[in-house]
């Protein structure tokens, strides 16, 4: 079984990058994302806790909410998503 956590925003704003790669080993408070605030703030989004970047629900440019899904994390690299072309 899968098991992956999701890593939800902190604030409410605009995507403005995205920091690491799909399949990165993610620290615990590693900041995942850049959200500009509706004041120009810019917030980092960070992981809240260790493990493998499953991928991102979120584009640059995309709006979030305080407490939306932004990204996703698994404990094992071999639970990662894998593409099927």
């Amino acid at each position: 079984m899968k098991v992956t956590f999701d890593i939800v925003s902190n604030c409410h704003g605009v995507v403005e990058s995205l920091l690491l790669e799909e399949g990165s080993y993610v620290c615990e408070r590693e900041t995942l994302c850049l959200v500009k605030t509706n004041g120009g703030r810019l917030v980092e989004v960070p992981a809240m806790f260790s493990g493998y970047l499953c991928g991102y629900h979120v584009r640059i440019g995309d709006r979030v909410g305080k407490e939306g899904c932004v990204a996703s994390l698994s404990e094992n690299a071999s639970e990662l998503c894998v593409s099927s072309d």
